[in-house]
């Protein structure tokens, strides 16, 4: 059994290298605003070694009593706080500071106090601790790359394109044995450090004063954090509602600008309820006898809009012959929840966490009961994204960039064959890193293709490798579909087929701060093109805003079925519902200049975040706009309530 000296020690660190870690995570987010940690040049691991060295010698010299020294460590911190938080110095960022090293001291004195009733206890904690220890690394990192904290959501979807993360091992030395090794120093360090260090604390082992310290230590932390009104008086507002995205599952409470409006108080205070199975209701379908032959669709992972718009000049031409939709938008920024919201018109609140998830959708059930073939082309890099039939036909390409011409080669030989079908093509190229042919390489510097996004100091120069390579992965998929449709109109094929090519969503390459896609509520992980041509489609621009939800009640007319969905009633203007998955349960009302955040509690209850624009950030018009009038901005947080209501309520 540990000893009690030893344990002591050992949690101290463990405490201290979450704490440190944490105000990482701190900085990051006010990484915009000028705080006493931005040059702040020594690192968690150096600061730890250091840390040992002199938690280890007060220890041995002053033999401080563990619960006693912390509850005045408690104390001194209060009362430091009381000074740097001022409104009038450092302000917020001071402030959270302050709660979380009181919060950390608050930990181990109820670690300390609950390792004096129990030897056992002890082990459990140091497992305990090496856990937090590891998860706020972790998120240090998920947060930098994505803006969003770490959740359950992301790593499921990591652990489902764990063969994908395994390829991108390494950017410019940044190692991800170097990552690793960095978190096994902070893991173990203070364990061996705390059992090979030969120190004597008294023990404190009065179990009545323990509970005094401990419930002492908590007050003070309860006081602290009910001092944030004070605190936030003359924090801007914008910095606050930053603050408020930024603080994931924390509770924050409101501004005292938003707090002093009974107005406002009174709609958060309403409950908002969903109903998951009006999210999951199935659409109706009826085939009509002169339906189309065959039916294509080809969906491009990650194609934003303006890459289509601006790279594109093969699929432009093409789509000059249909129906394009300007200003459409995938109903959320992963590649799972999209495709089942198109082919199901539902909004999947929470799809990785439903059973619904590999539900056939009415779409095709209708398709194969009136005699047509169901084909998914897809490449073997990736797990299967759509419960689509049960034909599939999986591309054994071992290089990413041979994917898409392979996986359009066996869509064209299918389509030859007699008989009606709907297929559903996966393109997959374009999803990072970015997959192209060496001569396909135009635009220069580019990264290693193994690149490890979640690893990649965001300096320029790599952003600007990292976006020539995209770049490229699209000029590459466009030279891929250029041919395939070639071919197409040489078999005279494009007579008897529709085709509906679209982004399945978009990407951010570093636009305010968000990388990749599944990162963050930024538009242009949402804007996506959609195409539609066929014998049946005359050429045609649609401007109104479309999603992915309305895709099959725009096809159907052109390919001979009825469509009905109690989601997607005709379309004019905004506001759209569109989901953010990098948060579990994240609904964002969509607006012309605007977008409304809310989160889901556990009970499926709607919780509002904040209005920010459609690049997820706060700008000077926005707030002027929304937020200079609390009464205003009640009204509009209580309209997009009942917007979703009507919709899911």
């Amino acid at each position: 059994m540990m000893r009690f000296e030893k344990f002591f020690l050992v949690a101290g660190l463990q405490i201290f290298a979450i704490l440190l870690v944490s105000t990482r995570i701190l900085q990051e987010v006010f990484v915009t605003n000028p705080n006493f940690l931005s040059d702040f040049s020594l690192s968690p691991i150096l600061l730890l070694l250091l840390a040992c060295f002199v938690f280890g010698f007060l220890s041995l010299r002053l033999r401080l009593a563990a619960t006693r020294g912390l509850a005045i460590s408690s104390a001194i911190i209060y009362v430091s706080g009381l000074v740097i938080s001022h409104p009038g110095t450092a302000g917020l960022f001071a402030w959270m500071l302050v709660l979380l090293f009181h919060a950390g001291f608050l930990l181990l004195c109820f670690e300390v106090f609950l390792a004096n009733l129990s030897n056992k206890m002890r082990i459990i904690f140091v497992a305990l601790n090496a856990l937090l220890t590891s998860l706020a690394f972790i998120d240090w990192q998920v947060f930098f790359v994505t803006r969003a904290h770490l959740n359950y959501k992301i790593l499921k979807v990591v652990f489902q394109e764990q063969a994908l993360l395994a390829r991108a091992a390494s950017y410019f030395g940044v190692k991800e044995q170097q990552l690793i090794g960095e978190l096994l120093v902070l893991v173990l360090v203070p364990v061996l450090f705390g059992i090979f260090f030969k120190n004597r604390v008294d023990r404190f082992t009065e179990k009545p004063r323990g509970v005094v310290f401990l419930i002492v230590a908590t007050l003070l932390f309860t006081v602290h954090y009910n001092r944030f009104d004070l605190v936030c008086q003359k924090v801007p507002l914008a910095q606050y509602i930053n603050l408020r995205v930024s603080a994931g599952i924390l509770p924050l409470p409101l501004h005292p600008e938003l707090a002093q409006s009974s107005e406002f108080k009174k709609v958060l205070a309403q409950k908002y309820q969903i109903d998951m199975n009006k999210c999951y209701e199935p659409a109706e379908i009826e085939w009509l006898p002169d339906s189309c032959e065959k039916i294509v669709f080809i969906g491009i992972e990650s194609l934003r809009f303006d890459a289509f718009k601006n790279l594109m000049s093969g699929l432009k031409n093409l789509a000059r012959q249909g129906r394009v939709f300007s200003n459409h938008y995938s109903t959320a920024n992963i590649s799972l929840s999209s495709f089942y919201s198109l082919f199901h018109a539902n909004f999947p609140v929470n799809l990785l966490f439903s059973e619904k998830v590999r539900q056939q959708s009415v779409f095709e059930q209708t398709a194969l009961k009136n005699g047509y073939e169901t084909y998914l082309v897809r490449p073997n890099l990736v797990v299967d994204l759509t419960p689509w039939g049960e034909k599939k036909y999986v591309e054994k390409i071992e290089e990413p960039w041979k994917s898409t011409p392979a996986a359009l080669q066996k869509t064209f030989e299918l389509l030859q064959k007699p008989g009606k079908a709907v297929f559903l093509t996966y393109l997959f190229n374009t999803h990072f890193n970015y997959f192209y042919p060496d001569e396909f390489e135009r635009f220069k510097p580019v990264c290693p293709a193994d690149t490890n996004i979640f690893v990649m100091p965001p300096t320029p120069e790599n952003v600007a490798k990292i976006r020539n390579r995209y770049i490229n992965s699209v000029l590459w998929a466009d030279k891929c579909l250029a041919d395939f449709f070639a071919d197409i109109y040489a078999c005279e094929l494009h007579k008897k087929t529709t085709f509906v090519i679209f982004g399945d969503h978009g990407q951010s390459l570093r636009e305010n701060g968000c990388l990749g896609h599944g990162t963050g509520a930024h538009h242009l992980q949402y804007q996506v093109p959609l195409i539609i041509i066929g014998p049946k489609t005359d050429p045609e621009t649609i401007s109104r805003p479309t999603t992915h939800l309305e895709v099959l009640r725009e096809l159907g007319p052109t390919v001979g079925f009825n469509f009905r969905s109690s989601l997607t009633t005709a379309q004019k203007d905004y506001p759209l519902l569109v989901l953010e998955e990098s948060v579990k349960g994240r609904i964002l009302v969509v607006h012309e200049d605007c977008m409304n955040i809310f989160d889901l509690s556990p009970t499926n209850q709607l919780k509002w975040i904040a209005i920010l624009d459609r690049n997820y950030s706060l700008n000077p018009d926005l707030i002027e706009k929304y937020y200079r009038s609390v009464e205003k901005l009640a009204q509009t947080i209580f309209a997009d309530f009942s917007f979703i209501m009507r919709k899911l309520g």
